[in-house]
């Protein structure tokens, strides 16, 4: 059945963030997730995971979460049925990236918000960390059996906040002066959504 909005309902699904207590997460991804709920796009069984090396409680993680949409809007504006929808209990797994605890944790965790909020398996895991830990989290993603190909699980990195030197040209001898193509320098800037 389709939305009033004439766009077709949003499957129920787990977000997960990596980095989930960092600055991107707190300026960008909140308030756009609140955005969301505002236009009434979120799944109305939506689950939110965070995973970050802090030691934090969930209670502290809603608190932290709730905070950032606060002080992007002003908390005198915020909705709190709405900002209620986006933070409907989130869990908070706390570990090193490169660490495969850390993702025995969350098959745990994911498990149990699945059970009561989203569909198994519909994830989205978005890594708001450096780029530098990119390889540790979805080499252990896929260890972890979370990548599965018979599972709607998707990866989204965020963008580098730096900006990439220009590929160089071809010299006058023919040589190229670097080994970078430049489909590979605008690949690396552009943010990348993985599909396993």
């Amino acid at each position: 059945m389709a939305r009033p909005d004439g766009y077709a309902p949003v499957a129920p699904c787990t977000l997960v963030i990596f980095g989930v207590t960092g600055d991107l997460t707190h300026r960008k991804l909140m308030p756009a997730l609140y955005d969301l709920s505002c236009h009434g796009v979120l799944p109305s069984r939506f689950g939110l995971v965070g995973v970050g090396r802090r030691e934090l409680s969930d209670q502290d993680l809603a608190a932290l979460l709730q905070k950032a949409v606060d002080d992007h809007y002003g908390s005198d504006l915020v909705d709190g049925a709405v900002c209620g929808r986006v933070l409907q209990a989130p869990r908070y797994v706390q570990g090193e990236f490169d660490d495969p605890r850390t993702y025995d944790r969350l098959v745990h965790t994911l498990r149990e918000v699945e059970g009561q909020r989203a569909e198994p398996g519909n994830r989205i895991f978005y890594l708001a960390t450096p780029p530098s830990a990119f390889a540790a989290i979805i080499q252990g993603l896929g260890d972890a059996g979370l990548g599965s190909r018979a599972r709607a699980s998707r990866a989204a990195v965020r963008p580098p906040t730096c900006s990439l030197p220009a590929p160089r040209r071809a010299s006058t001898a023919g040589r190229a002066s670097s080994s970078r193509s430049p489909s590979a320098a605008t690949s690396a800037a552009e943010g990348r959504s993985i599909a396993w």
